[in-house]
């Protein structure tokens, strides 16, 4: 059982280019500043944040950030590891990125799981 299944966690949104599949795992460049930002507040938290892309609608995933940092080219990115759906019930712009109340679309136990939305921007 994951924490996802027994209590509330903050999660900033990423909006991605592409609808990305639990079990998908990628590098992510992070070419805006709202891109660094989610992923520096992933990482301050426990390391997960939503990604969700336009044309799925109100669907995205809960992703881990096990690491991220400046690729040779000197581009900043971030490995990727996509864990369970989620429905996106409302989306907040809290600079300088979106956070996204969710509910887990599958638990280990079959219930949702409402996520609580973050109430300031990670420093």
């Amino acid at each position: 059982m994951t924490d996802l299944d027994t209590r509330q966690v903050t999660l900033p949104l990423l909006t991605v280019p592409t609808v990305v599949l639990p079990g998908t795992v990628f590098t992510f460049t992070l070419t805006s500043d709202a891109a660094r930002a989610a992923v520096a507040a992933a990482s301050a938290g426990d390391g997960r944040l939503v990604l969700h892309n336009e044309a799925a609608g109100d669907i995205g995933v809960v992703a881990r950030v096990p690491n991220s940092g400046a690729m040779p080219n000197g581009e900043m990115a971030a490995i990727v590891q996509a864990e369970v759906r989620a429905r996106v019930l409302d989306r907040h712009n809290i600079f300088p990125f979106l956070a996204g109340e969710i509910a887990a679309q599958r638990t280990s136990n079959g219930a949702r799981q409402r996520i609580a939305l973050p109430t300031k921007a990670a420093a």
